[in-house]
């Protein structure tokens, strides 16, 4: 009879623990559900997206384009879940869902010619930096606060701007970058700048001056100055005497400190420009 009683209220507790076990399970899976409901619940219901082709900063009209889940791999090209494919107006405008967001990330595709477009929402926020098309550099960042219906934009070197939201930018970078391009010309002009050296220092000093229209003011633009040394030191090796050479006789001062003193440069000279 003992061994009956124990038995019995073994049986019970056990299904007495099952039961509150299952019941704070389902309570968390609501509160969580409830969390993800309220942090979605200030926000538009639908997004409305333009489409612009940062090299020439015009709309993507009636552009087709797919929608994907997007996860970054490792060392591998991203993970892409196709949900829709859409097209743009002809404003280079279209809608998307927000409930389609949730924790993912989304890429977009628009094409082989250009990278793909990438974005999520965190914390009722979206924010994107805008690019100097083909090359990378950073010119400013904007912030989307879908609560507030806000945009907040930082350019570079200016003041920030505060504006309410009319649509979300979205900006189609050029897969073909400039340093390649780069990388082309000074191959094709190879066996003149191997006999004079001194020519290549001064193509790759009017490239600069061209693509930034003549705003040289260090450091600002550096990242593009290490960028073309890059480029040209993998189809020469670098005479940094003649480039010592070369700075002696600058006076600009701008031109005189990426020559020889832009911390960039140095680190892919490291060696030679130290021994001088």
């Amino acid at each position: 009879m003992k061994l009956r009683t124990v038995f019995k209220l073994l049986t019970i507790g056990l299904l007495t623990i099952s039961i509150v076990l299952n019941y704070n399970c389902q309570t968390r899976s609501k509160n969580r559900a409830t969390e993800s409901n309220d942090s979605m619940g200030n926000m538009p219901k639908i997004l409305e997206f333009t489409l612009i082709e940062a090299k020439s900063n015009e709309p993507m009209r009636n552009q087709e384009i797919d929608i994907n889940y997007y996860q970054m791999a490792y060392d591998v090209p991203p993970i892409l879940d196709f949900i829709k494919k859409l097209k743009t107006d002809s404003e280079g405008k279209f809608m998307l869902l927000t409930n389609i967001f949730g924790n993912k990330e989304i890429g977009i595709k628009c094409g082989e010619n250009y990278h793909l477009i990438t974005f999520g929402i965190k914390n009722g926020l979206i924010f994107f930096f805008r690019l100097k098309n083909g090359f990378g550099q950073t010119i400013s960042k904007t912030f989307y606060n879908l609560e507030t219906g806000t945009e907040t934009n930082y350019v570079l070197y200016k003041d920030s701007t505060v504006s309410k939201i009319k649509d979300i930018k979205l900006f189609a970078y050029d897969v073909k970058s400039y340093y390649l391009e780069f990388k082309e010309k000074v191959i094709e002009r190879k066996v003149e700048f191997n006999a004079d050296q001194r020519k290549l220092w001064t193509f790759m000093w009017s490239e600069f001056e061209k693509n930034y229209s003549g705003e040289t003011t260090p450091p600002f633009n550096s990242h593009f100055w290490y960028s073309v040394i890059t480029a040209s030191k993998k189809v020469f090796h670098l005479d940094t005497k003649t480039l010592y050479g070369l700075t002696q006789n600058v006076k600009d001062k701008n031109k005189q400190y990426y020559f020889s003193f832009c911390d960039n440069f140095c680190g892919i000279l490291v060696n030679g420009y130290y021994s001088i």
